[in-house]
This record gives C-alpha cells, structure tokens and sequence, in this order.
C-alpha cells in the first residue's frame, strides 16, 4: 500500500494557493482529526508493506536513550505489529529542511518517506538504501516457513515520492537513476509512491519502467479536486511477480466534492496491491 498523508505543514500555507484546499470543510484538515483517520485506514487494509509520503519527522529520544534527534513521529508507534524505517537522511540533512520548512510554512517540521512492513511475516535481508530523491528501498525476506531446501522469498520495495514541479521531469529520471542504483540486481522488485504525475506511456517516467522491466499496477486515480480526478500515485512491479489484486478509482462523491474529505484523510488516497512471486535463486544483495 503506497499513501501520501498530506502532512499538516503543508495545509493551507499563507502565499501557497495550490494549499488552500478552498473546498475543503476545516474540520476535514485538522491533523488530530486526521491522524485516527490515516490509523483506521492502514490498520483496515491488513498491507504487509505500508510506504508513506509525507512523513512529519519529529525530535524524539532514541528507544536507549541519548540526545533528541529526528526520528518517525509518535502517531506511526499505533501502527502495532509494523517495524518502520524513516528515510535515512542524516541529522544534519533533517536540520536544513526544517529550516527551510520554518522559512516557508511557518512550521519547523521537515518531511520525507517512511515504510513499513509486517514484523511477523518479514524480515530485513539487507540493509536499507536511501537517497534524497529516490526515496527508500526495503529488501526484505519472508519469514513463512517453506518447504524442505526451499527458497525465502525476498523482494526490494521502493518508496518514492518525486518533486512536483511538470517542468522538472528531468529531475525525475535523475531520481529514478539513483534508485536503480539502490535497487541492485534482485529480480522481485516494487517501487511506489507519489510521482506527482500520470506516468501514461509514452511519458519519460513511464518509459524509464518499461526499459528496467517494470509494469505499472493499474491501480485508479487517487487525487482530486471537485469534478477533476488524476492518477499521481502508482505502483510498479518487475514481471516476475504476478498480479492479484489491485484498489480501484476513486468513488463519484469523492471526485465530485474533491480530497480531504469525510471518507479519505488526505489529498491523496491510499493505491494498494496484491501480489504473488516465486524465487528462481537467491538474491544478490
């Protein structure tokens, strides 16, 4: 399951139309309103790999104590049952967009990805990768018993979240070179996340994929504005593993009227699938 929760740094910023979220009723953008909202919703879907966007980072003591550093927020320790890996930036990193985040939106909270997966059914046969715009890669292991000299299966996920200005798809495949790079040689891979974009073929996105192997997940719209919907979120998967099940469009009450609203608690709604692969050899990580 891929979700943008809209973080609440950026929700109606003075001088930020694309913010204002006009059609919006107040009480559908009030973070402690939204956040059991985002809760139910992960919780309800049952997803092995939960990959978010616009995650609030914030200053916590590490679990053995010592000095605050940045750190997922307090909100994601409901999410029982999950073990969760903030996008890797270094603290200073974190300090600098909280500066920045300050200076624009009046709120010193600086944001990035953050995934999550089942602790009972995976475990981290790597460790993770991180890059500052190509998100976060998992490589993870199942820990379902197997067959007498069977194989775990492992796959890479990818959470990516990539700039939303149109006029920079040049940064976007400069995004998706670095996380080529992260992704190594694993043939099971999924990247997902928010590209900002429709990525229909024939788009550089939507070509990069194709070139690396990927298929895209034809998985809905997932933003809106009253009576205007668009695909921003995807999923891609390498073909080596199989389709299943995937989550639909957005319903006509929710493009009608637009997102947040009362049955989604962002301006993005979550995208979600399933799918089945099979081990041909061990990973190469």
């Amino acid at each position: 399951l891929s979700f943008n929760v809209l973080a609440d740094c950026y929700v109606r910023v003075d001088g930020q139309p694309w913010n204002a979220f006009a059609h919006v009723e107040d009480a559908h953008l009030v973070w402690e309103s939204r956040v059991p909202q985002i809760l139910q919703l992960l919780h309800g879907s049952a997803a092995d790999v939960i990959c978010l966007q616009e995650v609030q980072a914030e200053k916590r003591e590490p679990p053995g104590g010592g000095p605050e550093e940045w750190r997922l927020p307090a909100w994601t320790d409901q999410l029982h049952g999950y073990t969760g890996v903030l996008q890797g930036k270094k603290q200073k990193e974190w300090d600098k967009e909280s500066e920045r985040n300050l200076r624009l939106t009046g709120k010193s909270s600086p944001t990035g990805v953050a995934t999550f997966y089942t602790t009972e059914r995976f475990e981290e046969s790597a460790a993770s990768k991180h890059g500052s715009g190509s998100g976060t890669t998992l490589f993870l292991r199942c820990r379902d018993s197997l067959e007498p000299g069977g194989v775990p299966l492992e796959v890479a996920v990818a959470n990516v979240h990539l700039v939303g200005d149109p006029s920079k798809a040049a940064d976007h495949i400069k995004a998706l070179h670095s996380l080529k790079k992260n992704l190594g040689r694993q043939s099971l891979r999924i990247v997902c996340g928010d590209f900002n974009g429709d990525c229909k073929p024939g788009t550089e996105v939507a070509d990069w994929f194709a070139q690396e192997g990927f298929a895209e997940t034809p998985t809905g719209t997932s933003w809106a504005e009253p009576g205007n919907a668009s695909r921003l979120d995807h999923i891609f998967a390498t073909t080596g593993l199989r389709l299943i099940a995937a989550s639909g469009d957005l319903s006509p009450d929710e493009v009608a009227n637009g997102l947040p609203c009362a049955s989604c608690p962002s301006d993005h709604a979550p995208v979600a699938a399933c799918f089945s692969g099979e081990m041909r050899g061990r990973c190469p990580w």
